[in-house]
């Protein structure tokens, strides 16, 4: 009876196909292949459109040229509706009912069931740099020090320009960095900057692994600059309606996913050089979600 279901399944759904949007890092490569599998098992045609910017994931979506991806509520909450309400952006619930209110009632958006994780932005320092500045634990520490000494960041492009980003975390903290002292990278080119000492604090995630694997030291968002950053599969209203199957397969996998979760997956990938579709597969199976 199970074999006869899955053949069913795969008949009535392997002419339609979905398009599934990414953004221009790791985690986001993840989420998007755990819903391609996921999809895939019940019978759908399935095409990632990977490495797009923030800027441009979600007018996509708006557009039909994507009909699912994963987002951030601290994302689209600061940076999209611009709403800077600090009770609702430090509440991962209150700050995900808002956002799924408000992304309906403007854009017939739907958000399906989110992770439990929160991959915030976090600003980190490399063993020495930190061991040398002792009275550097705090993002507020910044004001004194950067009086009398120049400190260079590295920083992603995306979060330099964005609203949300790093000239709006500036002017809550009370200090400014001179733009010779900003050095814009990818990602993953900032942890060897750090370990270089190329610059000497930089960007990262809260989920990321190398965080541990590097020994980085952390400093505190001692006030609260930083939003939650849940993530949760998003799609257009219409779309749901023409895949009726889609929010169903989709809603498994926010559940499922802890922040202890994301680091090890993003630390296969990122550090043991996984395939992602490896890894993907291999999680979903040994999270009972396909056989």
């Amino acid at each position: 009876i199970i074999t006869l279901f899955s053949l069913t399944a795969v008949h009535a759904y392997s002419h339609e196909r979905i398009i599934v949007g990414s953004k221009a890092f790791t985690e986001s490569h993840i989420l998007a292949h755990m819903l391609k599998a996921l999809l895939e098992t019940e019978g759908y045609h399935v095409e990632e459109k990977k490495d797009l910017i923030t800027s441009d994931i979600r007018p996509a979506l708006l557009d039909g040229k994507l009909d699912i991806y994963w987002e951030y509520t601290g994302t689209v909450y600061s940076a999209f509706f611009k709403l800077k309400n600090p009770s609702v952006l430090k509440d991962s619930e209150k700050l995900f009912a808002t956002v799924k209110e408000l992304d309906y009632q403007k854009n017939k958006l739907l958000w399906l069931n989110k992770a439990s994780f929160n991959n915030t932005y976090i600003l980190v320092m490399n063993q020495k740099f930190a061991q040398a500045h002792s009275e550097l634990k705090q993002t507020s520490d910044l004001v004194k020090v950067l009086k009398t000494q120049e400190i260079r960041f590295g920083l992603e492009n995306s979060f330099f320009n964005r609203p949300d980003g790093f000239k709006s975390l500036q002017k809550h903290y009370h200090f400014q960095v001179p733009l010779k002292n900003v050095q814009i990278m990818a990602r993953q080119a900032i942890l060897g900057a750090l370990k270089r000492g190329q610059v000497q604090i930089g960007l990262r995630y809260a989920t990321d692994p190398e965080i541990k694997l590097q020994n980085l030291v952390v400093l505190e968002d001692d006030r609260s600059f930083f939003p939650v950053y849940n993530p949760a599969p998003v799609l257009l209203e219409e779309t749901a309606k023409r895949y009726p199957k889609l929010v169903q397969i989709a809603n498994r996998l926010g559940p499922c996913l802890d922040r202890q979760t994301m680091i090890n997956l993003n630390y296969q990938v990122d550090i043991e050089k996984k395939a992602i579709e490896h890894v993907t597969r291999n999680w979903l199976k040994k999270v009972e979600l396909i056989q």
